[in-house]
């Protein structure tokens, strides 16, 4: 089987298991009331999000959406980079703080040369895809900055799919899902005092000790 087959199998598997419900009733029966659950949102100022799950330090393991409400054991939760350092937030600074066009950022160039070499980058098909992709950004930036919170739908009312999604530590800390990095990296940039994001999946040591509970009741 193709690695490709083989991880559309496992998004399938997961997903059945979040849309029965299996997967809250399984947790609540193993874990207590306030086990995790699926597509559970939870509010955090944009600076918490420090770090990002690195999967090239843990045998290059995707953790994806379809993982939502996953007690997921393993030290997953140690590979991890600054979010910072990222390509897209680095791009975005120089770009909304220091003025630089796109098309003169690293992640529009990247993402130019990622289209050339395999066809698809962040959704996108051809270059004109990804400078429209952009110019959205700036729409969302000024409507960031006008109301001093992310729209509706790209925050409190979004899903595992379409949010800001963030795994969480063996010490209940958050851990930035790699999905919704322009958001994240606007919501930093334009010093916004909250935003909310979607849960992916959680380090059973944070379930054990109450901390994800604490988490959550904060």
């Amino acid at each position: 089987m193709s690695h490709a087959a083989s991880d559309l199998i496992t998004r399938a598997w997961h997903t059945a298991l979040v849309h029965s419900g299996v997967r809250s009733v399984a947790n609540r029966l193993r874990h207590g009331p306030d086990a995790p659950r699926p597509n559970t949102r939870i509010t955090f100022t944009p600076s918490e999000l420090t770090n990002r799950y690195h999967r090239a330090k843990n045998d290059n393991m995707r953790i994806g959406h379809w993982q939502t409400g996953q007690i997921l054991d393993g030290d997953w939760d140690l590979a991890t980079r600054p979010f910072r350092s990222s390509l897209k937030f680095q791009s975005c600074l120089k770009h909304f703080h220091d003025g630089t066009p796109w098309d003169q950022t690293r992640a529009m160039t990247y993402g130019f040369e990622k289209i050339a070499s395999q066809g698809k980058y962040d959704a996108c098909r051809t270059k004109a895809d990804l400078v429209a992709r952009y110019a959205r950004l700036d729409d969302l930036w000024d409507k960031t900055k006008s109301a001093g919170a992310l729209p509706a739908p790209l925050s409190e009312t979004a899903n595992a799919r379409t949010g800001i999604l963030v795994h969480i530590d063996r010490n209940g800390a958050p851990l930035f899902g790699n999905q919704g990095f322009h958001r994240l990296a606007i919501a930093q940039l334009a010093d916004i005092p909250q935003i909310t994001c979607v849960i992916g999946v959680v380090h059973p040591q944070a379930v054990s000790s109450g901390s994800f509970t604490t988490l959550l009741n904060r």
